[in-house]
């Protein structure tokens, strides 16, 4: 009879498993002819958000880098505009832009962000739909969801 798995033993191994029925994560981080990408020094993960990433990890394809990067940018839409650093004569929301890039249908961009907002719609006291915008997939979305609604437009519509 063998002993007992502690918990972290346990979550390695099924990590570890998912990893290699899915490959995912690894393989896009060593595709031959692809430059290597930079690995995530494991300190990044400090703190509540880190903790969330890996409890989230095993049972996802997703990077933890983007879970991590996600649950960071939601963070902050979530402790609103009020909480700031100042650095000289300039207030800094805490507010993190995080681009997920990668190539279409890799990487599991979508993956990394709807894990996030697994954990940030329970954290979230308002209504988390209200204070996020999706469907900004390509340079023309973005135009249109900021667009002036008064500004002139030629015959075709277009700028």
């Amino acid at each position: 009879m063998s002993p007992a798995l502690t918990a972290a033993e346990a979550q390695r191994r099924a990590a570890e498993a998912g990893r290699g029925a899915r490959g995912t994560k690894e393989e896009e981080r060593t595709k031959p002819g692809a430059p290597p990408l930079p690995s995530p020094d494991p300190l990044m993960f400090a703190g509540i958000l880190g903790e969330i990433t890996a409890a989230a990890e095993p049972t996802t394809e997703a990077d933890p880098v983007g879970i991590y990067a996600s649950l960071l940018a939601g963070a902050g839409v979530l402790a609103g505009p009020e909480p700031h650093v100042r650095i000289g004569n300039t207030r800094h929301p805490l507010l993190i832009w995080a681009l997920l890039l990668g190539r279409t249908g890799t990487g599991r961009k979508g993956e990394a962000t709807g894990t996030a907002e697994i954990f940030l719609r329970r954290a979230a006291s308002a209504s988390f739909d209200d204070l996020t915008v999706t469907g900004l997939s390509s340079g023309e979305g973005l135009i249109e969801r900021i667009r002036d609604g008064g500004a002139a437009t030629s015959k075709s519509g277009s700028w």
